[in-house]
């Protein structure tokens, strides 16, 4: 997903007018999730990106390093 180039689309999650430039990044993975939990695994995890996931109660955040990248506790994590 080119998410510079995203254009709000009809079928987008709803959110407040304010977070409408933010949703760029989050509308596009929110459609795909239709409503389903979901876990988003990135080794960057700005404390914006994590305020806007506080309104998404089925979305697990997880940070990890670059060098080690998914390890046996993330999973850990994940699956409970």
């Amino acid at each position: 997903m080119d998410f510079p180039s995203y254009r709000a689309r009809p079928d987008d999650p709803r959110c407040p007018p304010l977070l409408i430039p933010r949703m760029r990044k989050w509308a596009p993975i929110l459609r795909h999730a239709d409503g389903r939990r979901f876990a988003w695994v990135d080794d960057v995890m700005p404390m914006r990106v994590r305020r806007q996931a506080l309104l998404h109660r089925g979305m697990l955040l997880v940070k990890v390093r670059p060098g080690d990248g998914l390890r046996w506790r993330h999973v850990r994590r994940l699956l409970h």
